[in-house]
């Protein structure tokens, strides 16, 4: 009982002179002595782990183990400059020692290069937009996701020393953007983004949906009664009358030459200005279906071919004789 009562003393004091030693570190002339708090990106303690700052030049590595509220102290070589390691996590951004004695250092560090990104998101209403995917692409190939919470707002947290492209449901790679990372190794951006939310978006498209849907529908309208009309137009007759513009009688055969003779014009309309004829008063008339037709005609000392081409209902005037036709050998 009294030995287990000696080990028991002893392990307690094992355990007092540890924590002392820990907690009464002094600076000399040759050692500075560093007030560390070391942070997560999130801004928690990096809490009862080990850390390790690594002399750039020589590599020799000092250790030591945070505390509940990630505070450490440790005492290096002066003069010098340090990088940290929390775990698997580098923190590369120097830690320069004046070359001192008895100096004391405080700083608070972060496990690793962070960048802090504050993005505002609102829409073209300058209503701050919530629930929106903000998303960041990194140069090394990694992507980040954030969404925004009801005051428009999402905190990215990046891996520092890289670049870095912000994109949004609306838009691609909208900014693009690099930055060095300060001596505790984080970096906070604010980032205020005034552009088209995805509702607002959702709703343009919409609109132009519904105003395409009404076009097509009315274009659809439209080109049906054109096709009503224009097949009621196709069944109804075209009256074709043929007029004499060369001043001596002119035989029509509808048809071509080798059709019977259809008729004779006579009357000479020498002007355009003249009343043509109609229906009562036509010497040649013909009543044709739409589709495209020949005729010939001729005179006592020339002749005429010609083609013309009906779509249906109204009047059709054949002027012959107008230009010269082809001498008829008697």
């Amino acid at each position: 009982m009294k030995f287990s009562l000696i080990l028991c003393n002893a392990f307690v004091f094992s355990i007092a002179m540890h924590l002392f030693s820990q907690t009464n570190l002094k600076p000399s002339q040759t050692h500075a002595l560093l007030h560390l708090k070391f942070i997560n990106p999130d801004d928690t303690p990096f809490k009862s782990a080990e850390v390790s700052l690594v002399q750039q030049k020589s590599k020799e590595i000092f250790k030591a183990k945070t505390n509940e509220f990630g505070l450490v102290q440790v005492l290096v070589p002066k003069g010098e400059s340090y990088t940290t390691s929390c775990g698997s996590y580098q923190n590369t951004a120097p830690i320069s020692i004046p070359d001192r004695g008895n100096l004391q250092w405080k700083g608070t560090r972060y496990t690793h290069p962070t960048v802090k990104l504050i993005f505002e998101y609102k829409d073209l209403s300058g209503l701050l937009v919530k629930g929106e995917q903000i998303r960041i692409d990194t140069k090394s190939g990694l992507t980040f996701v954030g969404e925004t919470n009801a005051a428009g707002v999402t905190t990215i947290y990046l891996p520092g020393q890289d670049a870095y492209s912000i994109s949004s449901p609306t838009q691609e790679h909208f900014h693009d953007f690099d930055y060095r990372i300060p001596l505790n190794g984080m970096t906070t951006l604010k980032y205020y983004h005034v552009a088209k939310s995805s509702a607002q978006l959702e709703k343009e498209t919409a609109q132009k949906i519904a105003v395409q849907k009404a076009t097509d529908e009315a274009n659809r309208k439209e080109h049906e009664e054109w096709r009503i009309r224009d097949s009621i137009r196709g069944a109804t007759p075209t009256v074709v009358i043929f007029i004499n513009r060369y001043g001596k009688p002119i035989d029509i055969y509808d048809g071509g030459k080798t059709e019977a003779l259809t008729g004779r014009v006579t009357d000479y309309f020498y002007s355009i200005c003249r009343n043509r004829p109609n229906e009562k008063t036509a010497e040649v008339l013909v009543r044709k279906r739409r589709g495209t037709y020949h005729y010939y005609a001729r005179s006592e000392d020339q002749e005429w071919t010609g083609t013309y081409k009906l779509y249906g209902g109204g009047v059709h005037y054949i002027s012959v004789g107008l230009e010269k036709g082809k001498p008829i050998k008697i």
